[in-house]
C-alpha cells in the first residue's frame, strides 16, 4: 500500500496530537466510567498534561520533563549522544511506527493478499457453498460405495486445491505478523 505525502503527514500528526478541548467530555476513574467535563487543561511541575489539575497519564512522557528526571539509562544514552537532547526519534524508529501504523489502517481497511479490492466476500461465499457440499457427499458417501474413478479424482483435486490455498493465505498472514487461525 502506497502512503501518499498528505497522508503520511495525518499519520504522524495523528500519533501526536492529543485532540482534547475545554469543554469536552472524558470518562475517569479506575474503571473509566465517571463522566467528567474538561475545564482546565494543563501541565504539571515535571512537564506532564493535566485535566482538570489531574494526571492525564498514568504514566510520564519522559522527553516532556526536565533532564535532571530523565531515567539514568536516557542520560546516560543522551551523553553517548545515541539520543538528542530534545530526543526527536530516529529515521529507523520512524519507520518502524510508521510501518506499524500502514498495518494497522489496513487491517482496518481490509487486508491486501496482493490482488484488487472485494475477492473476500465472493471467495467466503464460495467457501460456505464448498463446505455444505462436503458435508452433503460426506452423508451421501459410505465407506463400502464404489465410486467412480472420475469422481475420486475429482474430490481429490479440489482437496488438494483447497491445500494449497489455505497453506498459502497461512503463510502470507504469517509474513503480514497476523495469528494464523
Amino acid at each position: 500500500m502506497k502512503l501518499k505525502k498528505r497522508q503520511l503527514r495525518q499519520l504522524i500528526f495523528e500519533a501526536l496530537k492529543l485532540d482534547l478541548e475545554v469543554g469536552d467530555v472524558i470518562l475517569t476513574g479506575k474503571f473509566k466510567n465517571k463522566r467528567s467535563v474538561v475545564k482546565e487543561l494543563g501541565v504539571d511541575e515535571k512537564g506532564q498534561p493535566t485535566v482538570n489539575g489531574r494526571p492525564l497519564l498514568k504514566f510520564r512522557i519522559e522527553k516532556l520533563m526536565p533532564q535532571d528526571l530523565w531515567s539514568s539509562k536516557s542520560k546516560d544514552l543522551l551523553k553517548k549522544g545515541e539520543i538528542k537532547e530534545n530526543m526527536k526519534i530516529t529515521k529507523k524508529q520512524l519507520r518502524r511506527i510508521i510501518k506499524e501504523e500502514i498495518h494497522t489502517v489496513s487491517l482496518s481497511k481490509g487486508r491486501d493478499l496482493d490482488h484488487s479490492k472485494g475477492e473476500g466476500k465472493m471467495t467466503r461465499s464460495q467457501l460456505h457453498h464448498i463446505a455444505e457440499y462436503a458435508v452433503v457427499l460426506h452423508d451421501m458417501i459410505r465407506d463400502e460405495d464404489d465410486l467412480p474413478e472420475w469422481v475420486q479424482s475429482k474430490i481429490a483435486v479440489a482437496a488438494s486445491d483447497m491445500g494449497k490455498v489455505k497453506h498459502y493465505l497461512e503463510y502470507k498472514l504469517l509474513r503480514m505478523g497476523e495469528d494464523v487461525v
